[in-house]
């Protein structure tokens, strides 16, 4: 189900209430749309246990989950199947609320100056600013940043590219995607293109997005 919105807006999505609970506390978004039966954990639950305090809408196929949703500070709910219209209302009334607007990212563009990402069992900060590219792997992603650190996401490549500046990140390949403030040099031999980004690393340009790249030369 896809609404259109009248503001930028960046999206996150959990498999199970653990989860929930610890990337709402760490990304601190400014609404979440909670399962009332996540696995693991219930959605009522994951509403106890965060510290950050969203505006919040329960979904559930149970009527009597609305009066809960009352009960637990919820701002709203939604029953399932979803409707399209019920939807829309919710969205444009959370969209009205100062608060429900997205966090800036520094540029007004509506993208991430920072995210968190998975390394050694925790979720670490991260500047976008210091991701030198990104590789993809199958369906998940290796972020890497100028301090030599990997990162692996659980996202692919085709949905970071979504939520990343495009102005400031490049597909260049169907397996990679570049910083464009990491890359040093451009150059070709007589097969291939190639991008030199921070820490000497040579990525090669892919024959479909080779115009792309091709625009940044003057």
């Amino acid at each position: 189900m896809i609404v259109s919105l009248d503001y930028p807006a960046i999206f996150h999505e959990t498999c199970n209430g653990l989860e929930s609970v610890r990337f709402i506390d760490c990304l601190q978004p400014s609404v979440v749309f909670i399962n009332a039966s996540l696995p693991g954990l219930a959605g009522f639950d994951v509403l106890k246990k965060i510290n950050h305090d969203p505006i919040s809408v329960i979904i559930s196929d149970n009527p009597e989950d609305a009066v809960r949703a009352i009960d637990h500070g919820a701002s709203g709910y939604l029953h399932r199947p979803i409707c399209t219209e019920n939807l829309k209302r919710t969205l444009v009334r959370i969209g009205s609320s100062e608060v429900a607007r997205p966090i800036s990212s520094g540029n007004g563009n509506g993208y991430p100056g920072s995210i968190f990402l998975e390394k050694g069992g925790r979720l670490k900060k991260v500047n976008v600013s210091e991701i030198t590219y990104l590789r993809a792997d199958r369906d998940y992603t290796w972020i890497y940043t100028a301090d030599d650190n990997a990162y692996l996401s659980n996202h692919g490549i085709g949905v970071l590219s979504q939520k990343l500046d495009p102005d400031k990140f490049l597909r260049v390949h169907r397996s990679y995607m570049v910083n464009l403030e990491h890359v040093n040099e451009l150059y070709k031999d007589i097969r291939r293109l190639y991008l030199l980004v921070t820490g000497e690393i040579e990525i090669g340009v892919g024959k479909q997005y080779i115009p792309r790249v091709r625009e940044l030369i003057f």
